[in-house]
């Protein structure tokens, strides 16, 4: 926003933070848009990131149509505002777009799942979180919702049996619904509801377990889980367990709802290379400056192909038939095993331990999904990690 007052028309605000082109603004000033809380860094010293720059904006791969593309194209055609990789821990790529900075904290959108669903995985293993016990013994208050007969392991997988399938015609209305409740736009009704209220108020639509549906519902539920059990505010939860180890460059932060709720399944906001500080750790199977940050057999649990009884297709069967979406995150099934986290309006974080790859792509995209954006953009991440496995 530019103008001093600025002026009605070019105006930033609840009402359109998130639509085109106001979002290519608000997703690098959410914190100027909404309350937030800390996610800090800690104390401790940062993980320095050493560089060893190859030019991939040449690089090209066919796209969804079949015609060629460049690395260039795909950055440019898919709006994107920060994008960087990493090879065996080093900077191969590091480019920032549309007045974005490398100390700009960017929305990750539902980025934010991998990290909720990282301090699941820390709380299962301190044995205070168990995967196979039902929500409500950890939270009461969702007895009489969808989660109340859940596990905590569909949730995990988004199994659970919600209102509505992600390509239902009804999604965009419940997803404003849940928009609402996060506080990301007005209450029609001028009454706070808040993320904890609209949970309870979702009904089980059939039997848990059938489907997948990417509901980010079922990240608050996690959200609210792991607060139940660390007894301590999501935000501190992330910092103790995740941020604080990484040797992150810069505290994040989370979007909170009105009544002080974090908004676990999107609201979370970092760097571009904190981003991949987060990946890189993941590549390491947990383990990232000087510790073990994630522990080794939660990544192992959801990267395995010999389990199948677990996680199902996901929302990208159709791209990667052979993937699964596990314990929050999806797996593409292909011969570099890469997994990956994607998030509404072209949020993206790649990992591929066959190619010792990490690539973060964050970006602010006219709609929330687009289907064809997607797609070029994970097979421009896939021609990116063939061709640094011949460096």
């Amino acid at each position: 926003m530019t103008g001093f007052p600025v002026p009605p028309q070019k105006r930033i605000d609840l009402d359109n933070w998130l639509d085109s082109p106001y979002n290519r603004w608000a997703f690098q000033h959410v914190s100027e848009l909404l309350p937030t809380a800390h996610v800090s860094r800690g104390t401790g010293s940062i993980a320095r990131l050493k560089r060893l720059p190859i030019v991939l904006s040449v690089l090209t791969f066919e796209d969804v149509d079949g015609n060629p593309m460049t690395v260039y194209d795909m950055l440019r055609s898919t709006y994107t505002d920060a994008f960087i990789v990493l090879r065996k821990g080093k900077i191969i790529s590091e480019q920032y777009f549309n007045g974005m900075r490398p100390d700009t904290k960017h929305l990750a959108a539902s980025l934010s799942e991998a990290l909720i669903g990282s301090v699941a995985g820390m709380a299962v293993k301190r044995g205070r979180l168990h995967p196979a016990t039902r929500v409500v013994e950890y939270v009461p208050e969702l007895r009489a919702s969808a989660f109340g007969d859940a596990t905590v392991q569909l949730v995990l997988d988004m199994q659970v049996a919600l209102p509505h399938r992600q390509e239902e015609a009804a999604v965009p209305e419940h997803r404003r619904q849940h928009e609402i409740a996060a506080g990301w736009r007005k209450t029609p009704s001028g009454k706070p509801e808040g993320v904890y209220a609209f949970l309870q108020s979702l009904q089980k639509s059939g039997s848990h377990g059938q489907a997948f549906r990417h509901d980010p519902a079922n990240t608050c539920a996690l959200g609210w889980i792991i607060e139940r059990t660390a007894n301590i505010h999501l935000p501190d939860a992330i910092s103790r367990d995740i941020w604080s180890k990484l040797g992150a460059e810069h505290d994040a932060y989370i979007t909170l709802d009105p009544l002080g709720t974090a908004f676990a399944a999107a609201g979370f906001c970092a760097t571009l290379r904190d981003l991949a500080r987060f990946g890189q750790m993941y590549l390491q199977e947990g383990f990232f400056n000087g510790r073990q940050i994630v522990p080794a057999e939660w990544i192992a649990g959801f990267r395995s192909k010999t389990n199948d009884s677990t996680g199902s297709p996901g929302r990208w069967a159709g791209v990667f038939p052979a993937g699964r979406y596990r314990s929050h995150w999806h797996t593409t099934g292909n011969e570099h095993g890469a997994y990956f986290s994607t998030g509404n309006h072209g949020q993206h974080l790649w990992i591929d331990p066959k190619a010792k790859v990490v690539i973060v792509k964050l970006s602010s995209s006219p709609q929330p999904f687009d289907e064809k954006m997607a797609i070029n953009t994970f097979r421009g991440f896939e021609a990116i990690a063939d061709a640094l496995m011949k460096h």
